[in-house]
């Protein structure tokens, strides 16, 4: 059978989510798509995210996975976006390979996530990405946040210059989406930080900023995401540009995004892993 065309909204990255959401055998055997091509910072441009899948509109897990058979059809609750940078691009496609699929096993709780991540994307660009975004999507119930460690790479960027700017950025995004939950995903180390060679000082760089960034989104009624299971050996999770994660490590952090959600779905805390 050849390809189906994909759609000019298709391309784009992005796409309506459909009220009813339904499995089957052939989109669960569809589940491995090609990567994402790489994006800039404005509104105006036209991204692809994994060509061939709409992760709006479908749940893929493989057949006989997971907790929904082929052929079921369940109707979503609870909308959640996943925005951030190439961490998180990378994330769904390890996602896809699970038995939980897209949706990390959290159909049984109507959870639905919509996964955007874009290669280089920085924090201070999430504003005006988001606002691209609105425009195919109604507002979600969870906006996970996944970005800031390009920031702290750009030697432009003094810490409390971006501080404040953080703070500004997030003020906006929260009257953007009046009726949504901020969740902010902790900025993870790295052992590459482009152009300083001061691990210790960009460690604290990080460190501050995360701290920040919670700050700012519990004043703003959000929720915080921590990963501590990376943060103690992150030199073991790390892939060899220091950056990116490995298998496993994005295996830890799919995991950590799943309890999260579970946890604020059912309202028992603002902060995942607070003990850490």
């Amino acid at each position: 059978m050849p390809p189906k065309r994909k759609t000019k909204m298709q391309s784009a990255g992005v796409g309506t989510r459909s009220k009813r959401v339904k499995v089957t055998s052939q989109q669960a055997q569809e589940g491995e798509s090609h990567e994402t091509t790489r994006q800039d910072s404005g509104p105006s441009q036209v991204f692809e995210l994994q060509a061939g899948f709409n992760p709006a509109s479908q749940v893929c897990i493989q057949a006989g996975q997971g907790s929904i058979q082929p052929g079921q059809e369940i109707e979503p609750q609870v909308r959640v976006w996943c925005v951030g940078s190439s961490i998180i691009k990378q994330a769904f496609t390890e996602a896809l390979c699970r038995p939980g699929g897209a949706n990390l096993g959290l159909e049984r709780l109507g959870i639905n996530i919509w996964w955007q991540g874009y290669s280089g994307l920085r924090f201070l660009q999430m504003k005006s990405k988001l606002s691209y975004l609105k425009q195919f999507e109604s507002d979600q119930d969870y906006l996970i946040m996944h970005a800031g460690g390009n920031d702290i790479r750009v030697k432009e960027c003094p810490l409390f210059w971006l501080i404040n700017n953080l703070r500004n950025h997030l003020q906006i995004i929260r009257e953007c989406f009046p009726n949504s939950v901020l969740v902010w995903s902790q900025i993870l180390p790295r052992t590459n930080w482009g152009y300083s060679q001061d691990s210790v000082a960009m460690e604290n760089f990080r460190i501050r900023l995360n701290r920040a960034a919670a700050k700012a989104v519990h004043n703003l009624g959000g929720c915080y995401i921590k990963h501590p299971d990376l943060l103690k050996n992150i030199t073991q999770f790390l892939r060899p540009d220091g950056v990116h994660l490995t298998e496993l490590g994005y295996g830890i952090f799919l995991n950590t995004l799943q309890g999260g959600l579970e946890y604020f779905a059912l309202k028992r805390g603002c902060v995942f892993l607070s003990n850490w």
